[in-house]
């Protein structure tokens, strides 16, 4: 089994926490990607050493393609989690 952990910056904001708040009710009980109507939403995360996915960033896609900007946040936070927890 896979633990899941929700990453969060040196400054305490947990970036996924941010955009689950933000989601309309109906599509907060969905999963890491889901399509409910015409909203498709995507959580990314890496996994992580012992089994465990980091979930960094999280989004509303609106075109066929992840957005570069939403790669580079993901890849942003993996390189800061990777440094700061270190195994």
């Amino acid at each position: 089994m896979y633990e899941i952990e929700f990453y969060d910056t040196e400054e305490g904001k947990c970036p996924v926490h941010e955009f689950l708040d933000s989601l309309e009710p109906k599509l907060k009980a969905k999963t890491l990607r889901t399509k409910h109507s015409s909203n498709i939403t995507r959580i990314i995360y890496f996994f992580y050493i012992g089994k465990k996915a980091i979930l960094t960033n999280g989004f509303i896609k609106k075109t066929m393609k992840t957005p570069k900007s939403e790669l580079y946040l993901a890849k942003k936070y993996k390189e800061d989690y990777e440094r700061r927890y270190k195994a």
